[in-house]
């Protein structure tokens, strides 16, 4: 059974990775195959370590892609509570790649511990702009009207030294 093929469904149609637990998924795989065993279906928790082995691989290549930016590195991030009220932090980078490409990806996804402050999301933006080495490479930060978020390009501007009127 092909792992890579069974995360890249559940992450397209956003389950949950304990589905691949439930009985009745497993019948579908022992029933199209007969050659595939109980044990060759992956669970869970397989499936998060994978994805987690797949990210960590997938870092060195990104960090150096987004090396190569022909243009700054412009941010939009935001904080949100999932409906189990788990909160989360979405970081997207933007750029022009050397072919004259446009790129957003996510760079980071991070859950937050604690509330929706200005400075803990500044602290897990800046976190991440550093672990990337973007930050001589700060463009522009495109955020919502949030009071917590005028904290927070407060505090990033400090951080990398930017006037936050310059840059939001």
């Amino acid at each position: 059974m092909n792992q890579f093929l069974l995360l890249d469904w559940l992450m397209y149609h956003n389950l949950p990775f304990n589905v691949v637990n439930s009985e009745r998924f497993r019948r579908i795989p022992l029933y199209n195959n007969p050659s595939v065993q109980e044990w060759q279906i992956p669970g869970g928790k397989t499936l998060i370590r994978l994805l987690i082995d797949e990210y960590k691989r997938a870092l060195g290549p990104l960090h150096e892609f987004l090396q190569k930016a022909r243009s700054l590195v412009h941010f939009t991030f935001d904080g949100w509570t999932s409906r189990q009220n788990a909160s989360f932090l979405g970081l997207n980078a933007h750029f022009i790649d050397q072919g004259f490409k446009q790129w957003r990806l996510l760079l980071a996804l991070p859950a937050l511990e604690t509330r929706h402050t200005g400075e803990a999301l500044a602290d897990e933006v800046a976190d991440t702009i550093s672990a990337f080495s973007l930050q001589d490479r700060i463009g522009y930060l495109t955020l919502d009207n949030a009071s917590n978020n005028d904290t927070a390009m407060d505090a990033l501007s400090r951080e990398f030294g930017f006037g936050k009127e310059e840059r939001h």
